[in-house]
């Protein structure tokens, strides 16, 4: 089991990748990675289950999707979802979905959209 702090903290875009990118080999090849980090954009990209705590105690326990979801619950510890899937929420009713991680999900999104009007 690995447990990694704030990896990506004081790191520019091209470092945080590589150190996550190494910490998912890292995890594929021994098993379990626990990384604690506010940087949703991280979370977003690398998580596949996402625990949020507030004052000692679970408060959302979910995939990146189901836990973005639920902004009312984030707002507790002041945590937002990355802005891409906060854009996606605002549109939603424009048939986006609201569980959107990266700006390709949403470009492949917009892509289905504009090709069924």
């Amino acid at each position: 089991m690995i447990i990694v702090d704030e990896p990506a903290t004081g790191q520019d875009y091209k470092q945080s990748i590589e150190i996550m990118n190494f910490l998912t080999k890292l995890n594929e090849e021994n098993g379990h990675t626990i990384i604690t980090t506010h940087d949703m954009p991280i979370v977003a990209r690398y998580a596949r289950r996402v625990v949020v705590m507030g004052l000692g105690k679970v408060i959302a326990d979910g995939s990146p999707q189901e836990v973005f979801r639920q902004p009312e619950v984030l707002a507790q510890t002041y945590i937002e979802p990355p802005q891409i899937t906060q854009f996606a929420q605002a549109v939603s009713t424009y048939g986006f979905s609201k569980s959107i991680l990266t700006v390709q999900e949403m470009y492949e999104q917009f892509r289905t959209i504009t090709e069924q009007s």
